[in-house]
C-alpha cells in the first residue's frame, strides 16, 4: 500500500525505462510533484525490473512498455505471478484499446500514453494512487483500472 505523506518512511519509487533522459526527467517531474521524503531507483530493462521488483517493496512503479528483454507486459506479468509489491503506472506510445485493456489485466492502475501525458495528469496519477482516490479520468491517456 502505497505511503501518504505523514508516513516517516521515503515513498519508494522505480522508474523502468530504456531511456536515460526520459528516466531522468520524469525524476525531475516526480521531484517536484511529490513533496514527501522519496527515494527513486531506476530501471533500463525488464529484467533489471523484475530484480529489483524483488528485491524492494515499491509503493509506485512508472513502467515503460518498451524496453529491451523483456517489455512492459512481461514485467507486469512477472509481477502479478510473483505477487510483488507496488502500484503501477503504465507508460506508452500506444493508445490503442488492446494495449490499455491488457496492462490492466495484468494489474496496472494507470495507463498513460507517452504522446498525451502532461504534468496534470501525472500529478493526478500520483495523488490518486497517494492518498487511495477514487479519480477516474475517461481520456485514454490516462485510464485507472477500475
Amino acid at each position: 500500500m502505497p505511503k501518504r505523506p505523514e508516513d516517516k518512511k521515503p515513498l519508494r519509487i522505480l522508474i523502468v525505462d530504456d531511456v536515460e533522459l526520459q528516466r531522468v526527467s520524469l525524476k525531475a517531474l516526480l521531484e517536484f510533484i511529490i513533496q514527501q521524503k522519496k527515494d527513486i531507483e531506476f530501471a533500463a530493462t525488464g529484467e533489471e525490473a523484475i530484480k529489483k521488483l524483488g528485491e524492494t517493496d515499491f509503493d509506485i512503479i512508472f513502467l515503460d512498455n518498451t524496453l529491451p528483454g523483456r517489455n512492459g507486459f512481461s514485467v507486469l506479468q512477472e509481477k502479478q505471478i510473483r505477487g510483488l509489491k507496488g502500484e503501477v503506472i503504465f507508460i506508452s506510445g500506444h493508445d490503442e484499446e488492446e494495449f490499455i485493456e491488457k496492462a490492466r489485466r495484468l494489474g496496472a492502475r494507470y495507463y498513460l500514453t507517452k504522446g498525451g501525458m502532461d504534468m496534470t495528469q501525472l500529478t493526478d496519477a500520483v495523488n490518486a494512487i497517494l492518498y487511495e482516490s477514487p479519480y477516474i479520468v475517461d481520456d485514454t491517456s490516462m485510464v485507472q483500472n477500475r
